[in-house]
């Protein structure tokens, strides 16, 4: 292979990321279903919020204060709930004047 301009290279960087994960039960609680939390990921809140994001269910701590909503919801991926709009175009109105 000669060494020229018209050759593209691909790097790649992987970031490794520990995370514990656990099997835990799915139970019916009324007409619910309810998921055990073991001790290890016990929520320090009574209230929470939660979410699915592809396959994955979501479950976090409700924010407590406008600022922690705010970087919750910059946080959220750009694809988080997109769905195309089409505006109509304005109305065409009489002048006030």
């Amino acid at each position: 292979m000669t060494n020229d301009n018209s050759s593209i290279y691909l790097y790649v960087y992987t970031v490794i990321e520990w995370v514990t994960v656990m099997l835990t039960k799915v139970f019916k609680s009324g007409n619910s279903q309810a998921v055990r939390i073991p001790k290890d990921f016990q929520i320090k809140s009574d209230q929470v919020e939660i979410f699915s994001r592809g396959d994955e269910l979501v479950i976090k701590t409700k924010p407590s204060t406008l600022e922690d909503a705010f970087n919750l919801l910059t946080s959220m991926p750009d694809d988080f709930n997109v769905r195309e709009v089409e505006d109509s175009p304005p109305q065409e109105r009489d002048s006030w004047e």
